[in-house]
């Protein structure tokens, strides 16, 4: 009787790329759509009316509740570095799958 194995394992493999695959998608297209979303808040993190705006927090007349990370700085400042990095990842990374698996 022959064995299966490795075509069997090779076949689990076929599959379980396929859904990493999948959720990559779907992952990847939440980014891409979110982007405008995360340009209005860079914009906004350094605009004129960002700075009015912190001062009036700073000042009181804007409360805390609901808007309080936003004037943090390091929140935004952060977020606008994490969306970088994973754009550099992302980048890498596709340059190391073209020239591992397409030579």
């Amino acid at each position: 009787m022959m064995d299966y194995k490795e075509i069997q394992e090779m076949e689990k493999i076929l599959g379980e790329h396929a859904a990493v695959l999948e959720r990559m998608d779907k992952a990847l297209s939440e980014f891409e759509e979110h982007q405008k979303q995360y340009a209005k808040l860079s914009d906004y993190y350094g605009s004129a009316e960002y700075m009015q705006d912190l001062e009036r927090y700073e000042a009181g007349e804007i409360p805390e509740e609901g808007v309080a990370t936003v004037f943090s700085e390091d929140a935004v400042f952060d977020l606008i570095g994490e969306n970088f990095e994973m754009a550099l990842r992302m980048i890498e990374f596709a340059v190391k799958v073209i020239r591992e698996h397409w030579k």
